[in-house]
């Protein structure tokens, strides 16, 4: 059995939370992205977590004047993470809710 509390993160290829906030702003508000993976290292073997993540956010905006410039403030409010596919050493695995939780939570940290 793998002991999920001791994961480190190794890798990914996911949105960043800077990007997340970018893609708030171009999809008016909210959005859903597949395709994200994170790659961490337990107990020496190699957990692939494969995912889709929601956010949701506010945008800002207010139109210049003569005197004042434009600006926009995009604020992220809520982040959803849905994992769809864990792998151990490049086997699929199937976990329970306890290690899925603990997975999520990471996720969401490292974004």
């Amino acid at each position: 059995m793998t002991n999920f509390d001791n994961l480190k993160w190794i890798d990914g290829d996911f949105l960043t939370t800077e990007n997340l906030v970018d893609m708030i702003y171009e999809n008016e508000g909210s959005f859903t992205q597949g395709e994200q993976s994170m790659s961490f290292d337990v107990d020496g073997k190699d957990v692939t977590v494969n995912y889709e993540v929601y956010v949701e956010g506010t945008i800002d905006e207010e139109v210049a004047d003569y005197w004042t410039p434009s600006s926009c403030d995009v604020e992220l409010t809520y982040l959803d993470v849905t994992i769809n596919e864990v792998y151990i050493d490049g086997d699929l695995v199937n976990l329970d809710n306890k290690d899925l939780s603990k997975i999520e939570l990471l996720l969401k940290n490292q974004l």
